[in-house]
């Protein structure tokens, strides 16, 4: 739409100039006979013979859709500048997405080998619990190691939460069908 209506008005301009072009041969011819005939007084009378009403009207008249042209051709250029920003703004967003979609992938990656270990880690840490003296420094030791072990099993439910691959919801479930 306003390419169209930019061509259009060049166009206009364009064949306005040329029509003025050829109406001011025809009054300079006119008005050059009349200086050379009329014999002006002064240089100012010359240029006023050379220069009909006319002619100074259509001049400001080209100048003033030019002007307009100009601004219109400034005013979409402007549009297509600011497109352009907005299109670098979103696709440095997308980037910006994908790495930390990248870096999700790799910490829920490192999150579940680690889970791995911890688990067994605790397991063999409760299987120790188990096999100790309750109240002795053994036993007291080996319960720090399990919270130890428990903190850093919350720390991987919250990597896991942050890569958006954890969905586990504690739910009681019959060991018997399983095994």
């Amino acid at each position: 739409g306003k390419i169209k209506f930019t061509i259009i008005l060049l166009l206009f301009c364009v064949g306005y100039w040329l029509l003025d072009s050829a109406w001011s041969f025809i009054s300079f011819e006119r008005n050059l006979s009349a200086l050379v005939f009329q014999e002006p007084m002064s240089y100012t009378d010359t240029l006023l013979l050379k220069v009909s009403p006319y002619q100074v009207v259509s001049r400001i008249m080209v100048l003033a859709i030019f002007i307009f042209t100009g601004v219109v051709i400034a005013i979409f250029i402007g549009k297509q500048k600011r497109a352009q920003e907005e299109k670098v703004r979103l696709e440095r967003q997308l980037q910006q997405a994908h790495k930390m979609e990248s870096l999700g992938t790799l910490a829920g990656g490192i999150a579940h080998d680690f889970n791995n270990i911890l688990y067994g880690a605790m397991g063999f840490t409760e299987l120790c619990l188990d096999d100790t003296v309750p109240d002795t420094l053994l036993h007291s030791n080996l319960r720090e190691i399990r919270s130890g072990l428990q903190r850093a099993k919350s720390l991987v439910s919250q990597i896991l939460a942050f890569s958006r691959q954890s969905h586990s919801e504690i739910e009681p479930t019959q060991v018997k069908p399983v095994v």
